[in-house]
């Protein structure tokens, strides 16, 4: 069961309040900032004893708890994190959508509030969402997320992606060698189907999330008041670039959306993970060229699909005429195939 209970979470604490009591300065609240902070690095003399990560069980109880008693953006960030560490990317979507619910939900009377003394000032609510803008934890922590995993590929997240497109270098201290991107693709063609499509859709429910969050605060506070989400929104949409050429590859949600230049007549239907006719599969050849063509230029695998496109309404002597021209007379001699095409046809088989 997700730790992300939305209509648990975005119920008013009461009638009267809404959102709670300010528990900035509560005892629970600084508990929460502690554990959540985990442990830094420290140096006794020559020893370095090395930095822990939070306890993210004890984040996650405790932000469920004080949302109970406070609607606060600070909590709700703390608990987007600890989900994504145990539910990975649907604790991520779990997450987002907990703070827009807060967002749009609280927004008169949600904590941090808006400064009353100061015309209403946002600093303080837009100041309390920079943890996830933050290169070295949240976003860290992102990249750090199982995209696919594979039994016999293995395990890969979007920071093995970007390293693969040469987009980050290996961390320094790592000892294996960066995975290749075939063996990603490998991983994601090897991988269950119905996990892939499940992580593909929460990270559309964190893209949206996000964006309906980001909106709502421009139209509230203006765009220049508004938070920057830093790279976070670049990530997202990097996730879901990964997911859709991988479901390509996988043969869902392939759909011809083009009409016809001449009549304007819609699109073929989309193809499922079946392939049910010749069209289908003609269809499906030429979306895996387009892909290839698209994301790897140099690749000869377009032109040879190509090539076996043209065979497919093609009879066995036409195909090997295509193929191998000097061996046709070969072909019609053994079936005993003349020029006009008729020929012995006792042996009851045929081309």
């Amino acid at each position: 069961m997700s730790s992300i209970d939305l209509e648990a979470l975005l119920a008013p604490v009461s009638e009267e309040s809404p959102s709670g009591a300010d528990l900035e300065y509560d005892p629970a609240f600084g508990e929460l900032e502690r554990t959540a902070q985990g442990k830094p690095e420290q140096v006794m003399g020559d020893d370095v004893i090395e930095a822990e990560d939070p306890d993210w069980r004890a984040v996650r109880d405790q932000a469920i708890a004080l949302l109970g008693q406070t609607k606060d953006l600070r909590v709700a960030v703390h608990l987007t994190q600890s989900a994504m560490k145990f539910e990975e990317l649907d604790g991520l979507a779990g997450g987002m959508e907990l703070i827009h619910g807060l967002v749009e939900n609280f927004w008169d009377d949600l904590y941090p509030q808006l400064d009353a003394e100061d015309n209403n000032d946002p600093t303080m609510r837009v100041n309390s969402l920079l943890g996830l803008s933050d290169r070295d934890g949240f976003l860290a922590r992102l990249l750090g997320i199982p995209l696919v995993k594979s039994r016999a590929a293995g395990i890969f997240s979007l920071r093995d992606v970007k390293i693969a497109k040469g987009e980050l270098s290996p961390p320094a201290d790592s000892e294996a060698a960066p995975a290749e991107q075939s063996l990603i693709d490998a991983a994601f063609m090897n991988a269950d189907l119905d996990e892939i499509q499940a992580s593909a859709e929460a990270v559309e429910r964190a893209i949206a999330a996000l964006a309906a969050t980001e909106s709502f605060f421009v139209e509230k506070v203006g765009a220049v008041d508004a938070p920057d989400f830093g790279e976070l929104p670049a990530d997202l949409k990097a996730m879901k670039a990964v997911y859709d050429n991988a479901l390509v590859r996988r043969g869902v949600g392939v759909a011809e959306a083009e009409t016809s230049d001449e009549g304007g007549q819609p699109g073929a239907a989309p193809i499922s993970g079946e392939i049910s006719n010749r069209a289908d599969a003609i269809r499906m050849l030429d979306k895996i060229c387009d892909f290839f063509e698209q994301t790897e230029p140099s690749s000869p695998v377009p032109m040879l699909l190509r090539r076996a496109k043209r065979l497919v309404s093609k009879d066995f002597l036409e195909i090997l005429r295509e193929l191998t021209p000097d061996a046709v007379d070969q072909a019609k001699a053994i079936g005993g195939v003349k020029d006009d095409g008729t020929g012995d046809k006792s042996g009851g088989g045929s081309w």
